[in-house]
């Protein structure tokens, strides 16, 4: 079904980053909303877990968006959001 919900993107489309906070290795969570963005229109880019913050933040410059979705499992990695924040 990629191909058929991953276009080229659109001027004026709504863009997002989504990624998995510190060293989270649950991704499928994300992968699924980034996916329904998608398929809402939405231009997403799933940068994946397990990443440091600055290739986040290098991310984040590199493509213009509009929303930054971050996942996380437990309360203890509620440090490594307000990091990236």
């Amino acid at each position: 079904m990629y191909s058929s919900i991953f276009e080229e993107r659109m001027e004026g489309t709504h863009a997002m980053v989504a990624v998995c906070v510190g060293n989270e290795l649950h991704e499928i969570g994300m992968r699924m909303v980034a996916d329904f963005f998608e398929m809402d229109g939405w231009d997403t880019f799933f940068i994946g877990s397990n990443l440091p913050v600055s290739e986040i933040i290098k991310e984040l410059k590199l493509n213009s968006v509009d929303l930054l979705a971050i996942s996380l499992t437990t309360a203890m990695q509620l440090d490594d959001v307000q990091q990236i924040i």
